[in-house]
């Protein structure tokens, strides 16, 4: 009959492997850091860091959620349903997001923020703009016309390599932002898949 391994072995073992864990989590978070960096300083230049900035901010919650508060005052009424969907899409993903960021906690990079970022949203994880253009991009495939997502497609790209280019989010905050944004994208499309409300 083989003896069992000596404790102590297996309790080295049982040490190693969160370390082992541990160094695979530092090693990417390194790579990280060191990526979204390289993505900032391609923004140094005051011209390209404000077209930059105007791109990051069309996908503000509050633009769009403004832009369909007007266009249900003063649009055509039979609109009303599309924008429903959009509000519905942004609301969802604006819950998703910020739970995680209150759970994850994660402090965003250093350097210049904007005053809301600064002072209203602290927490980089997951890049809410990502996952919000991102949603409106599936939602605007899935129930728009063929042409939306060829317009909406780049744009959402843009805002997420520009989150990370302005200094306000790591490369993961934005990958986990698309993520999120596809699931909450494909889950209003579903709710909406029997015909708009």
């Amino acid at each position: 009959m083989r003896r069992s391994s000596a404790p102590g072995a297996e309790r080295q073992t049982a040490r190693a492997e969160p370390r082992a864990v541990g160094g695979l989590v530092a090693a990417l978070a390194a790579i990280d850091a060191r990526v979204s960096e390289r993505l900032r300083h391609a923004t140094e230049r005051a011209g390209i860091r404000r077209l930059a900035a105007f791109v990051a901010h069309s996908a503000d919650w509050w633009w769009w959620l403004i832009g369909t508060a007007t266009l249900w005052l003063v649009g055509d009424a039979r609109a009303r349903p599309a924008i429903l969907v959009v509000t519905a899409t942004i609301v969802v993903t604006a819950i998703t997001v910020q739970s995680l960021k209150w759970l994850v906690r994660r402090e965003r990079p250093s350097g210049e923020r904007d005053f809301l970022s600064r002072h209203t949203d602290p927490h980089s994880f997951p890049s809410g703009h990502a996952a919000r253009a991102t949603a409106l991009t599936v939602v605007g495939a899935a129930l728009g016309p063929p042409w939306a997502v060829v317009a909406l497609a780049p744009w959402a790209a843009l805002v997420a390599v520009v989150r990370v280019a302005l200094g306000v989010h790591y490369v993961s905050d934005v990958l986990v932002g698309i993520a999120i944004g596809v699931a909450c994208g494909l889950a209003v499309a579903a709710w909406t898949a029997g015909g708009l409300p």
